[in-house]
């Protein structure tokens, strides 16, 4: 499936900016055209609580070998394979096969996928693309190495309420905990009834009165978390993900392998207070934190003994295990990008940590050829670096868990697709007048899996009719 979307026409490149390859050797006009992969979430394992479900099991990850793109899930038992929507190039795929070149990147592919899998589980393609998007010779996308990316994990900080050797839960500590709501750095209550009334208005009669400022004792702020943590067990089949990979790699002429985690990896706002400074900074690099501040040494406290938490080698069984499955991750062979996220954002402060499992974080991936990817945050207003509102928004839902199911309360929080497709299409923009575009955007942060062509042309304005 193919979307249009439009830009102000003054941001387009040049109709006659320089020729360049579409991949298939020969030279083409200049399209303004890119693969869209929004890879979803991994998470959640169908648990219940409360009476009933919590999270549908999600494993979606992506893959890029070259020109090619594939949306996938990693399937098992207890995991529902996702609707597979129009397939962008079910109508080319034949004619690309019997293409030598194109042939032998399937056929990369295809190795890799059938070698995660593993009994019962498999990868499963929901969707795939080829770019056709005209690049420069440099921007042509790698065909030496296939290109895995993790979307966002929420892994939780806390399992148990005991059996921690680090951390918080170990030594008594509230550092960072929600122990009053609102906490004391919201200094808007006034979103408290508006967050009700504009997502669950049904419900808002009988919340609003609810979410008045109360405390929140240690037994009440681990029972809310319990049902706040959409992660789960999904360690488990990461873990077996991570496996699969390092198989792969060991393999005789297997490809080279990078790995990208889009960030969100280690949630850090859900039952947790607001441990950065607010900034209207609105640029690719935005500041979150000034590190000079005395502030940045709380924050390296507070993400130190939080992750130290939440990896703990020595913590509850779920706690380890989930240890385990990113000590896998880390020791796969080849390249790594660690991204970082709007629950996770701290990580992009730079700010110093003697765990090995944390690798420093980017906030974008825009050095491979042909491709940029980032966490999806960057467009929404509500999660931007520096921005609060999302903060609060997520808050409110740990408080309140009958906003976590109401209609709307997901596009609320995370903005909608059209604000996504912009974003990405006037950085589409923006790189392709320097004539440096890339042909493949990949991001996470809304939870929905997706794999469109968009088509970027100029929005026209309406005629203005003269009054009379």
């Amino acid at each position: 499936m193919t979307r249009f979307v439009s830009v102000d026409p003054a941001t387009l490149p040049p109709a006659n900016a320089p020729a360049a390859t579409s991949g298939s050797g020969r030279l083409e006009p200049p399209l303004h055209n890119f693969v869209y992969l929004d890879c979803g979430l991994w998470a959640g394992s169908g648990d219940t609580d409360n009476g009933g479900p919590l999270y549908v099991p999600q494993r979606n990850f992506g893959l890029v070998h070259g020109r090619w793109v594939l949306l996938c899930e990693y399937l098992g038992p207890g995991v529902p394979e996702t609707e597979r929507p129009d397939d962008p190039d079910r109508g080319h795929f034949d004619d690309y096969f019997r293409r030598d070149r194109h042939a032998e990147g399937m056929r990369a592919l295809s190795e890799l996928l059938e070698t995660l899998r593993d009994g019962p589980h498999r990868a499963r393609v929901i969707a795939r693309a080829y770019c056709h998007t005209v690049l420069p010779a440099a921007q042509e996308p790698n065909r030496d190495k296939i290109y895995v990316f993790l979307p966002d994990l929420h892994m939780p900080v806390v399992t148990a309420k005991t059996g921690y050797a680090t951390g918080p839960v170990a030594t008594g500590e509230a550092l960072g905990r929600i122990q009053t709501y609102p906490s004391p750095e919201d200094d808007h209550p006034y979103l408290l009834p508006a967050l009700a009334t504009a997502i669950a208005p049904g419900l808002a009669p009988a919340i609003v009165p609810d979410l008045a400022p109360v405390q929140v004792t240690l037994e009440a702020w681990y029972r809310k978390y319990r049902a706040a943590d959409i992660f789960q067990t999904a360690h488990e089949d990461l873990h077996r993900f991570a496996r699969r990979l390092h198989a792969y790699a060991g393999r005789p002429g297997a490809r080279r392998l990078h790995l990208v985690q889009l960030g969100d990896m280690i949630d850090l706002w859900v039952g947790l207070r607001r441990m950065f400074v607010p900034s209207d900074a609105r640029g690719l690099f935005p500041t979150i934190l000034d590190p000079a501040t005395a502030a940045a040494l709380t924050t390296w406290r507070f993400v130190k003994a939080w992750t130290d938490c939440a990896l703990d080698a020595a913590g509850p069984a779920r706690t380890r295990a989930l240890r385990r499955a990113v000590e896998a991750l880390v020791a796969l062979p080849g390249d790594q990008t660690w991204l970082y996220g709007n629950h996770d954002c701290y990580f992009g402060l730079g700010l110093p940590s003697d765990n090995r499992l944390l690798p420093r974080r980017k906030r974008v991936l825009d050095r491979e050829p042909g491709i940029f990817a980032e966490h999806g945050h960057r467009t929404d207003p509500s999660n931007r670096d520096g921005a609060p509102n999302g903060h609060f928004v997520t808050a409110g839902v740990f408080m309140e868990p009958r906003l976590r199911h109401a209609d709307g309360t997901v596009a609320w929080a995370l903005g909608d697709r059209a604000t996504r497709l912009r974003g990405a299409a006037e950085h589409w923009t923006h790189k392709a007048r320097r004539n440096a575009p890339f042909g493949i955007y990949v991001m996470a942060h809304t939870h929905e899996p997706m794999l469109e062509h968009i088509e970027v042309g100029p929005y026209v304005r309406p005629p203005v009719r003269a009054m009379r």
